[in-house]
Formats: structure tokens, C-alpha cells, sequence
């Protein structure tokens, strides 16, 4: 099966080589788990643009306004915050619940949401509402009401049982920032 980013690869060939990253420096200084998706992506792609015009944030951009750990993103939450008090332009979320992640060449910028997700919870027996609160966090598509599929409730059990401290999602080993360590299919 095909993942997304062999995908975009297949679209939008990556240069020959992209600087590597120590993703737990990175995530250490921005005090937060960044998503296994964009650490893949910015592994792949190293710092640039898609099209000339999509600019993702990377800890190794040249200049300070694309730069992930750099000044950018904290002035822009500021920016936000104040005209959420003023009522300019108003977001609906807390500013300081948004890290932004890029920007295109028309100064539009793309956000990811860093509020806490909860963990999982402990023990095994399947209560249906932690069940619920754990995928929902986890990126899950599960009803709100009625059945729960086996698949999410077998991975909500991996998670809280996973082996030697790793969880367990969709036959993948995970670290607990959710980066596959090992296939397990």
C-alpha cells in the first residue's frame, strides 16, 4: 500500500538530499510533539517551497521568517493574540494553541493546533467513552454514538498494553510521538 508521502514524492520529486534533523532537539525547544507526517515531509524535502509558493517552517530554513525554532512563530501568536483582544480579526482558538507550520508567498499562514491530547487511558477493560476520547485524539474517525469498530478498540488497547513502552497503532510500533519504529504486519 502506497503511504501519502511516497504519493507526493510521485508528484513533486524531492531534492537529492535534504539536511537531517534531530527531532528531539527540535521538539525539545519548541517544548511540544511536532507530527510524524510533517517530520517525514521536512526529512524528505529539507527546507524550500513547493511551487515557489507554499514555504514550509523548517528548523534548518535560511532565514528567520521560515524558520520552525526561530523568532516567527511567537511573533505570530503575539500578532494574533493582540487582535483577538482588539477584535480585529479574531481566531477561534487560543492563540497560543497554534504553532504556525507554513506560509505562502501571499502571507497566508497554515497552523497545527497543539493543545494536549490525552493519553491513553490505563488498564484494558473498554470503556466506551475513553475509547472515544483517545481515537478522537489520535486521528481516529469514530461515531459518537453506537458501535465502536474492533479495529479502533484493538489499537486503544495496543496503546495502554503496548510493549516495552512503545505504543502499538494500525500494526505499526510507535514512539510516543507517534513515529513508526517498526512495521509490524
Amino acid at each position: 500500500m502506497t503511504n501519502n508521502i511516497d504519493r507526493l514524492t510521485e508528484l513533486c520529486p524531492p531534492p537529492p538530499a535534504a539536511p537531517s534533523t534531530d527531532w528531539t532537539a527540535t521538539e525539545h525547544t519548541l517544548g511540544l510533539a511536532l507530527p510524524a507526517d510533517y517530520e517525514q515531509i521536512a526529512d524528505t524535502y529539507g527546507p524550500g517551497a513547493f511551487c515557489g509558493f507554499l514555504r514550509l517552517y523548517h528548523p534548518h530554513a535560511p532565514t528567520q521568517w521560515i524558520n520552525l525554532t526561530g523568532p516567527m512563530p511567537s511573533t505570530i501568536r503575539t500578532q494574533l493574540q493582540a487582535e483577538l483582544e482588539t477584535g480585529t480579526y479574531p481566531v477561534p482558538i487560543d492563540p497560543q494553541q497554534l504553532l504556525p507550520m507554513a506560509v505562502t508567498d501571499n502571507g497566508e499562514y497554515l497552523y497545527w493546533t497543539t493543545r494536549p491530547t490525552p493519553e491513553p487511558p490505563t488498564g484494558t477493560t473498554a470503556n466506551t467513552s475513553d475509547v472515544r476520547t483517545w481515537a478522537h485524539a489520535h486521528g481516529y474517525d469514530v461515531p459518537d454514538r453506537g458501535r465502536i469498530p474492533a479495529t479502533i478498540i484493538d489499537a486503544w488497547r495496543n496503546a495502554v498494553n503496548g510493549r516495552d513502552g512503545k505504543r502499538i497503532l494500525d500494526g505499526r510500533q510507535c514512539d510516543v510521538h507517534g513515529r513508526v519504529v517498526q512495521n509490524l504486519q
